[in-house]
């Protein structure tokens, strides 16, 4: 019974104190400003978008981000809104599903992905950055210049 309540108080509560809307409003600058910035950071340094494979993950995984964002902000204020009509404990417990939390946890897999990528940036030359280095070494791949571009 004591639950039931507990409910019940955080029914009435919710228009109170739950509104996404400022949030979904910054998430999505944020999120094209991120992309933004990695593609003139990747286009104005020597690391290039396309020499490295691990770049071009990361852009991968970016531009999935943002898309699912696009894509889930319209369920989330859905959600949101159906939570601050919600008038009892019942029409909050039909709300409760995984689409939260799976959204949420692909999130930070991504950035954890991203963050071990920009941290370690494994080895791997696309054929693009191949073509570059070799025409920058005249010819052959080595020597101190490959070292520099890699």
């Amino acid at each position: 019974m004591a639950t039931l309540r507990r409910y019940s108080r955080s029914a009435e509560a919710t228009p109170k104190r739950l509104d996404v809307r400022p949030y979904l409003h910054a998430l999505l600058p944020l999120s094209l400003a991120s992309l933004l910035t990695g593609l003139i950071q990747s286009l104005g340094t020597r690391w290039g978008l396309f020499r490295h494979y691990w770049l071009i993950a990361k852009l991968a995984m970016n531009l999935i981000a943002v898309g699912v964002l696009l894509l889930y902000m319209q369920t989330l204020a859905y959600l949101a809104s159906a939570a601050r009509g919600a008038t009892s404990a019942d029409d909050l417990h039909r709300l409760r599903g995984l689409s939260p939390v799976v959204h949420g946890g692909a999130a930070v897999v991504l950035l954890l992905t991203a963050l071990v990528l920009s941290v370690v940036k494994p080895r791997g030359l696309t054929g693009y950055g191949q073509g570059k280095i070799a025409a920058v070494s005249g010819g052959g791949v080595g020597g101190e210049r490959y070292s520099v571009l890699r």
